[in-house]
């Protein structure tokens, strides 16, 4: 596990549930370069975030997160995605891939809430099925200069 300081973070959802206070929180502690993520076509702005905040636009799919990312350089990428459905689990299966593919450190994926881990609680609520299923992938792609 690379213990490299982290100074570049992303986010992606941004403007969902949770994103604006993770995005607020990090310009709070004014410890990191910011950066977020946007849909192309989402008509979302900023407005509370300071000028030297970078928004890169995307449309999730591999070769648009891959752009975005050779572009933003994070060390770090937090997701913040609404991924309680498979639409969006798909789209963080792919921010996961181009995350590793461009060299960050560390990704913290959409896993807010209860442990998707315990098996129980998948049982009890099927749609932490589906972030089970994103950590595990990002637990299969992890290595020494990613986690």
């Amino acid at each position: 596990m690379s213990t490299t300081p982290i100074k570049t973070v992303l986010i992606a959802g941004a403007n969902c549930n949770l994103g604006p206070a993770i995005v607020d929180e990090l310009l709070v502690v004014n410890r990191f370069d910011i950066s977020v993520l946007a849909r192309t076509d989402s008509k979302a702005t900023f407005p509370r975030v300071q000028s030297n905040v970078n928004v890169f636009r995307t449309d999730y799919s591999l070769n648009s997160l891959n752009e975005a990312l050779a572009l933003a350089k994070p060390d770090a990428v937090v997701s913040a995605l609404d991924a309680v459905d498979s639409k969006v689990a798909d789209l963080q299966t792919n921010l996961i891939d181009a995350a590793k593919t461009n060299g960050v450190k560390r990704f913290l994926p959409s896993e807010f809430g209860a442990d998707s881990t315990n098996a129980e609680v998948v049982r009890l609520v099927p749609i932490y099925e589906i972030k089970r299923r994103a950590t595990a992938h990002l637990k299969r792609l992890e290595s020494d200069d990613f986690s």
